[in-house]
């Protein structure tokens, strides 16, 4: 026997709903089921505010979701609406759950073909579409929601941080990358990913995490130059006084400092170390 579903606790779990408004009243009572249950579910009808601009708006209902979960009939797969939604669903690697509903006849893309169906009829209903999701539908689909839903919810704020920063001008960008830490935290987060049945990667949180690692360690860069480069003029001044060891004193400890071993980022001071060792 299945174990009853619990609500689910704070933060929410957030889901969109993708259909066709031919199917909106099994998607009505779904919807209500969810926030039943403890979800935060979005649907475009709901959710988006007339003469909205409504692929933007779709863009960041799905970006702001943990997952998504897509009413697979014969009415979605024939909408233009739909298809966009779920090809910007699988461009951003967001967990994508098909829920099938009801006898379909048109082909099935592969982006949601390869993926683990839940259906909305119990198993003795035969082809009969129910007019809301069944006991043991909402039990699977709670299952696939909740399934490493922290390992999720980050991949969520990561990619939502991802997708904010490839839509910013040019000279915005640079506020919006990851410090530091951050990098190091989201990287650590990609190495923990669950199995094969987590969300991929996007290659548009990839392309941030590589430009906000190569900005900091750009900066970090720059920040061992100017300490480097604050020894360079008292290494050259004790080198005109005849202190030559105190020159390359100078000269070493500033290499240590900006920690420049191969002088790549201060060659100002090898420059007064050979002066000082000639003489």
């Amino acid at each position: 026997m299945q174990e009853p579903i619990e609500p689910r606790a704070s933060p929410k779990t957030k889901v969109f709903i993708s259909y066709s408004r031919k199917d909106g009243s099994f998607v009505k009572a779904l919807r209500a089921a969810l926030l039943g249950l403890g979800y935060e579910a979005f649907l475009d009808r709901a959710d988006i505010a007339p003469a909205e601009d409504w692929r933007a708006r779709l863009n960041n209902l799905i970006l702001a979701a943990d997952a998504v979960v897509y009413v697979l009939t014969d009415n979605a797969l024939a909408s233009e609406i739909c298809g966009w939604e779920i090809a910007r669903t699988v461009e951003l690697g967001k967990r994508l759950i098909p829920l099938a509903h009801g006898p379909r006849s048109l082909p099935v893309p592969d982006a949601l073909a390869a993926l683990n169906y839940v259906f909305s009829d119990a198993p003795d209903m035969g082809s009969v579409a129910p007019d809301e999701p069944s006991s043991a539908a909402l039990e699977n689909l709670a299952r696939a929601l909740n399934a490493d839903i922290a390992w999720v919810r980050e991949h969520a704020r990561l990619t939502a941080r991802a997708d904010e920063w490839a839509s910013a001008p040019e000279a915005a960008k640079e506020p919006k990358l990851l410090r530091r830490g951050e990098v190091e935290a989201a990287r650590a987060w990609m190495g923990l990913r669950p199995g094969p049945a987590a969300p991929e990667i996007p290659d548009l949180l990839l392309r941030f995490l590589d430009a906000s690692e190569a900005h900091e360690r750009e900066q970090y860069d720059k920040q061992r130059r100017v300490i480097g480069r604050a020894f360079v003029k008292p290494a050259e001044q004790a080198l005109a006084a005849g202190r030559h060891l105190d020159s390359l004193r100078l000269a070493a400890a500033g290499l240590v400092l900006a920690e420049d071993p191969d002088l790549t980022l201060v060659p100002e001071l090898w420059r007064a170390a050979a002066r000082a060792l000639r003489v």
